[in-house]
C-alpha cells in the first residue's frame, strides 16, 4: 500500500511539473510579446518619448512579468513563486497581485460550477438508473429528452436560455452574478439577489451535463442487468427496487465516479465560456480578460490553480478506487 501511495504521489507531482513546464513555455513561444503590449497600453495614455523614461519602463515591465534573466533563470523564479502562491501583480489591475484576484473570484466559480456538476451529476445517475432497469414509455421519453440535448454546445445551450428566461419570458436576469450597486454579504437579500442572477447559469450547467450521464449510466445499467449474479438475486425473491439498488446501481458506480472526480477538476476549464458568456465574475471571465489583454501573470496564475485541481482530482480519484470498488487492491 505504502508503496502504491508513494507512486500515486510521484506521478501527481511529474504531473503538476510538467503542466507547469508547458505553461511557463508557450506564452514564450507565441508571436505576442507581454512587456510590449503593456508598454504600449501605457503610452497610448500618456506619449512618453524621452527613451531613458521608456527603458525605465521596460526594465519595471520585465521584473513585474519575470522576464528578467535567461531562459532558466525565468523558469526557476516562476517554479519558487509558483511554489509559495505569488504570481506577481496583474497588469490589467497592478494595485491587486494575481494572488489576490484569484482568491476573489475562486468562490463564484467554486459555487456556482461545483454544485450544478454534482446535481447534474446526481440527476444523470438516478435517472439513467431507473430508466435502464424499468424499461418504460416514461422512461423512453427521457432517454429521447437525453438525446436531444447531449449533443448540443454548451455556448448554444446557454443563448436558448438567455433567449427564453431573459428576453422572451423576462423571469431572470441574462448576465452578472448580483444587481448592479449591490455589495455581496451574507444577508437574506444578498443572498436571495445572488441566486436569481445565477440561476440561469446553473440551469444551463444542469441541463448540459445531464445528458451525457444518463445516457452513460443507462447503458451501464443494461449491461449489468443481465450478469448472472443479478438474476441470481431476483431468484432469491428479493424486491425489484433492492435489486436495482444493492446490485445493479452499486456494481455501475465506479466509471461514474471517475466522471465525476475528473469533471470536478476540470471544472475551472468549463468556466471560461459559461462566465464569459452570462458575464460571470469567476475565474473563467478573469482568464477571458487576460487572454484578450494578454495579461501573462493572470494568465499563467489561473492556468497553474486549474493544472492543480486536476491532477488532485486524479490523484484523490486513484487513492479512492480501492475502498469503491473492492476488486481492485493497492498493489
Amino acid at each position: 500500500m505504502v508503496i502504491y501511495l508513494f507512486s500515486r504521489f510521484f506521478l501527481f507531482i511529474l504531473v503538476i511539473l510538467a503542466g507547469m513546464t508547458i505553461t511557463f513555455v508557450i506564452p514564450r513561444i507565441g508571436p505576442a510579446d507581454p512587456v510590449t503590449a503593456a508598454l504600449n497600453r501605457v503610452l497610448i495614455i500618456d506619449e512618453y518619448t524621452d527613451p531613458e523614461i521608456i527603458e525605465s519602463m521596460l526594465s519595471a515591465l520585465k521584473m513585474a512579468y519575470g522576464l528578467e534573466g535567461t531562459l532558466w533563470d525565468q523558469y526557476v523564479s516562476f517554479l519558487q513563486r509558483a511554489m509559495l502562491g505569488d504570481f506577481g501583480h496583474s497588469i490589467f489591475a497592478p494595485t491587486m497581485s494575481v494572488s489576490e484576484m484569484i482568491a476573489i473570484a475562486l468562490p463564484w466559480t467554486v459555487g456556482l460550477l461545483f454544485t450544478t456538476t454534482v446535481l447534474s451529476w446526481l440527476l444523470g445517475n438516478l435517472i439513467g438508473v431507473i430508466a435502464g432497469y424499468y424499461r418504460r414509455r416514461s422512461t423512453d421519453l427521457l432517454q429521447y429528452l437525453a438525446l436531444i440535448v447531449q449533443p448540443i454546445p454548451y455556448y448554444i445551450m446557454a443563448l436558448m436560455v438567455i433567449f427564453l428566461f431573459a428576453y422572451l419570458v423576462q423571469i431572470f436576469p441574462s448576465s452578472g452574478a448580483y444587481s448592479p450597486g449591490r455589495i455581496p454579504t451574507l444577508d437574506l437579500p444578498s443572498i436571495l439577489d445572488i441566486l436569481n442572477h445565477s440561476f440561469l447559469p446553473a440551469l444551463s450547467l444542469v441541463v448540459g451535463g445531464y445528458g451525457w450521464t444518463f445516457l452513460r449510466m443507462q447503458a451501464l445499467v443494461l449491461t449489468v442487468k443481465k450478469d448472472d449474479y443479478v438474476l441470481f438475486a431476483k431468484m432469491k425473491g428479493l424486491s425489484q427496487n433492492k435489486v436495482m439498488t444493492r446490485y445493479v446501481m452499486k456494481n455501475t458506480m465506479l466509471p461514474q465516479f471517475t466522471q465525476l472526480a475528473m469533471r470536478l477538476g476540470a471544472i475551472f476549464n468549463g468556466a471560461l465560456i459559461m462566465e464569459t458568456i452570462f458575464a460571470y465574475p469567476g475565474l473563467g471571465y478573469k482568464l477571458y480578460v487576460a487572454i484578450t489583454t494578454f495579461d501573462l501573470t493572470l494568465m499563467m496564475g489561473i492556468v497553474t490553480m486549474s493544472i492543480f485541481a486536476i491532477a488532485t482530482a486524479v490523484l484523490f480519484l486513484d487513492i479512492l478506487y480501492p475502498f469503491v470498488y473492492p476488486r481492485i487492491r493497492f498493489k
